[in-house]
C-alpha cells in the first residue's frame, strides 16, 4: 500500500488559536492507495469549533490526482 502521510497541523480556521484538544483519531486501514493514513478531529480550546486536523496539504492532494 502506498500512503502519503498527512502532516499538515493547522490552527483553528475560525479564531486562529493553536491550542486544541484531540477528540478522535480517524484511522484508515485499507489496502488501496490513500492520501492519508489518519487524521485528527480536534476541539479548539478558544472558541469550541470542531475541525479536522493533520490533513494533507493541497499540494499533496494535487500530486495524487
Amino acid at each position: 500500500m502506498k500512503t502519503l502521510v498527512a502532516s499538515n497541523k493547522r490552527n483553528c480556521p475560525i479564531c486562529s488559536c493553536s491550542e486544541k484538544n484531540l477528540l478522535f483519531e480517524q484511522n484508515f486501514n485499507n489496502k488501496v492507495i490513500s492520501l492519508m493514513e489518519n487524521y485528527d478531529v480536534v476541539l479548539c480550546k478558544n472558541c469550541g469549533f470542531v475541525y479536522a486536523d493533520n490533513i494533507p496539504s493541497a499540494a499533496v492532494a494535487a500530486a495524487c490526482s
